[in-house]
């Protein structure tokens, strides 16, 4: 192989890791649950038995990426006390005309049907803990 034929080689390798990197993000960030609906959205949100977050991204949103990992774990913390609900802003476009998505992420906090805390933005998991324990026990 000559010079050209190795740069055309490497070329074609860089572009498929980057077009696989890139389609592996996206494809993560996409949600594979059916669409939530405002009816749906309110029968969720006034579970009795659980408190439930609200999470409210897209998957363009930078800030919505890097909070994806701190949301699943919180996911996993307490499952038998805590629900989370994902709202993809693209997606479920009832719910967001309905809180009027235009800056994300979006986290509310319902305890028996009831908003007990909203915020919008990156938020560490310590600082979620904190919001959210109060409403588990």
């Amino acid at each position: 192989m000559n010079k050209n034929h190795l740069i055309v080689f490497f070329s074609l390798i860089v572009a498929l890791i980057v077009s696989t990197a890139f389609y592996a993000i996206n494809e993560d960030s996409y949600q594979e649950d059916e669409v939530i609906t405002l009816d749906r959205y309110n029968k969720i949100v006034s579970n009795k038995d659980t408190a439930v977050l609200v999470y409210c991204s897209a998957h363009w949103c930078a800030a919505c990426i890097k909070m994806k990992p701190i949301i699943e774990e919180t996911e996993a913390y307490n499952p038998s006390k805590l629900k989370i609900l994902r709202i993809d802003s693209d997606r479920d476009k009832e719910v967001s005309e309905e809180f009027e998505l235009n800056t994300l992420p979006l986290i509310m906090l319902y305890k028996k049907g009831s908003m007990k805390w909203t915020f919008t933005g990156k938020l560490e998991k310590s600082a979620l803990r904190a919001k959210i324990d109060p409403y588990l026990f």
